[in-house]
């Protein structure tokens, strides 16, 4: 798979996604790639399309294993001829329980990946505190479609979003519009 991954053939389905969101009908600065967390056709051609990766996880010793692990592909394909400009972001933390905040189990794995991650990117804020996506976010899986009647989750989903894409917007240096 990884050799497939690496391969060098731009009129493939690698690039499909890449070519749809260059294209003239699409005009958003921020596009936020929900891909699965394995070697995919779905997540190569997310990398393909990016220019900045930002990897999910929940704090947790198993979570934490598979994020070092994808870091490790990641870190295979950035030096790749695949996306030359693709960049490496740092760790969001997933289901993070809002009323409690970081539990100390959470803050351990965040210093464990920030450890790990470190070694890999140097000089990579690797895990991003400040906009943790929260429980009950991640596990409603509200539709992020907003009307005046939008239930609470849907709310909740939206500004958890944004806040996510401020900071993004902030840390790749975009101005807002």
């Amino acid at each position: 798979m990884l050799s497939w991954v690496l391969g060098d053939e731009p009129a493939d389905i690698r690039f499909n996604l890449s070519r749809h969101l260059q294209g003239s009908a699409f005009d958003c600065d921020i596009v936020i790639i929900d891909a699965p967390p394995r070697m995919s056709t779905a997540m190569v051609q997310a990398l393909v399309a990016s220019t900045h990766v930002l990897i999910p996880s929940q704090l947790n010793r198993v979570s934490g294993e598979a994020t070092v692990y994808f870091a490790r592909v990641l870190k295979s394909v950035l030096t790749s001829n695949l996306n030359p400009q693709l960049q490496f972001l740092g760790v969001v933390p997933n289901m993070v329980a809002e009323s409690t905040g970081f539990r100390a189990i959470e803050i351990a794995e965040m210093n464990q990946l920030d450890t790990e991650i470190r070694k890999l990117f140097p000089g990579v804020d690797a895990v991003w505190r400040e906009a943790p996506i929260y429980d009950r976010v991640a596990l409603n899986r509200p539709k992020l479609v907003t009307s005046p009647g939008a239930d609470q989750g849907t709310r909740d989903a939206l500004a958890a979003l944004t806040r996510l894409a401020d900071t993004i917007r902030v840390r790749v240096g975009l101005e807002a519009r």
